[in-house]
């Protein structure tokens, strides 16, 4: 009894804190075709190409809400559900790095430093949503949270550092990391683009250690830029495998799932990131091969990142 009481919780929580998680950090992939055939580009034309412009403490609303199904032995289902509104500022500033040396090459040798990004996302504040039945007070451990990560100036955030460190911290580490300035051929993207992009990250903050590995296909489909002029949208899929290991009470648990994330991304005049919103689906089993016991979950979510438009001064004067 203590066995499918263990292996239960675990499924829960191992999925409660933050989602389905996404990549922690992305590694560019081999490049789909389409990008000789790009004529217009989001962001200003250079001769350096794509880049995204620089941002001071841009106000995004970011909610979620899930519905995780646990399948229990002999075919019960238990149905719960949690959401969360959190309310973020993003900077973003750029950095010149010095890369690290080639242990081959000449010592006398001077490395031209290398442009980069650095993201900034602090947490203003975050409340669960109403409509939950599981409950997450951990949250209130997280407010007030900073992450911040280098990335290159044609997006693909990698591996987010979160300050004050906790589990709820570190599990949004990864959903912030799938939503923020997805990478962008250097040559821009327009109506007809596709690429791609891979990777293999390490997801903290739950209670079974996991692995994903995820490659994402990149669009941009026929769009009708006259309605909103100043938006261009980008259309993501991805496939989704997850593994994970724990040794918990001197039994072993196993984690193996599967799943799709399907996003569009929103650009504004220049380039600016304006916005993601999609939904997610992951199929995971939950194993102790000591007592030969599994339990299938299932977690579908939908979420929504959008700028929240600064009030201008006309408007303070009025609410006051």
């Amino acid at each position: 009894m203590r066995s499918r009481s263990a292996v239960l919780w675990l499924a829960a929580t191992a999925v409660a804190c933050g989602g389905t998680g996404g990549g922690a950090g992305r590694t560019p992939g081999p490049e789909a075709g389409g990008e000789e055939a790009v004529v217009e580009t989001i962001g200003p034309s250079s001769p350096e190409g794509f880049h995204y412009p620089l941002v001071e403490n841009q106000a995004f609303t970011y909610q979620r809400f899930d519905s995780l199904i646990t399948v229990h032995p002999g075919g019960e289902t238990q149905v719960e559900t949690f959401g969360r509104t959190a309310y973020l500022q993003v900077s973003l500033r750029d950095s010149l790095v010095v890369p690290a040396r080639d242990s081959t090459a000449d010592s006398t040798e001077t490395l031209p430093p290398v442009l980069w990004y650095v993201a900034r996302i602090v947490l203003d504040s975050i409340n669960q949503d109403p409509r939950s039945t599981m409950r997450q007070p951990a949250l209130d451990s997280v407010r007030g949270a900073s992450w911040q990560v280098l990335m290159a100036p044609t997006g693909g955030v990698g591996t987010m550092t979160v300050d004050p460190g906790s589990t709820v911290g570190q599990s949004l580490s990864g959903e912030l990391a799938r939503l923020l300035y997805p990478r962008v051929p250097q040559t821009g993207a327009a109506m007809g683009a596709q690429w791609s992009d891979s990777s293999e990250s390490e997801i903290g903050g739950l209670s079974v250690a996991q692995t994903e590995r995820a490659l994402t296909l990149y669009h941009v489909p026929e769009q009708d830029l006259d309605t909103v002029p100043s938006m261009l949208r980008i259309e993501g899929r991805a496939r989704i495998v997850r593994w994970g290991r724990e040794e918990r009470g001197g039994r072993t648990i196993e984690l193996e799932g599967t799943g799709v994330d399907s996003i569009s991304f929103y650009f504004g005049a220049g380039g600016r990131f304006a916005g993601a919103e999609g939904a997610d689906s992951v199929a995971m089993n939950f194993t102790i091969p000591a007592v030969g016991q599994s339990v299938p979950v299932y977690q579908i979510g939908r979420y929504q990142l959008r700028e929240t438009p600064a009030e201008s001064d006309d408007q303070v004067t009025a609410d006051q």
